[in-house]
């Protein structure tokens, strides 16, 4: 019954983590179009900055992994037999 737990914990877990990192990457693309569609039309640095900002963003959603099982095992405590 507790295996049945953590497994279910362990894949609600990965799903946040994978949401997260799609929420990520959606956010940082969207800046990033806004950014050139504002400097495409002139209006100045502060959207190269918002730019930058979003290629870094991106960077970091990409590099955001999923737990392994054992690495959620040792996170979160639960003890192998």
């Amino acid at each position: 019954m507790n295996d049945a737990w953590t497994d279910f914990d362990f894949a609600l877990e990965n799903a946040a983590a994978q949401a997260k990192k799609g929420l990520m990457r959606g956010f940082a693309v969207f800046s990033g179009v806004f950014a050139l569609l504002w400097v495409w039309m002139g209006s100045g640095a502060v959207y190269l900055f918002l730019l930058l900002f979003s290629t870094v963003l991106y960077d970091i959603a990409d590099s955001r992994q999923e737990l392994s099982k054992s690495e959620f095992d040792f996170a979160y405590g639960v003890r192998t037999n």
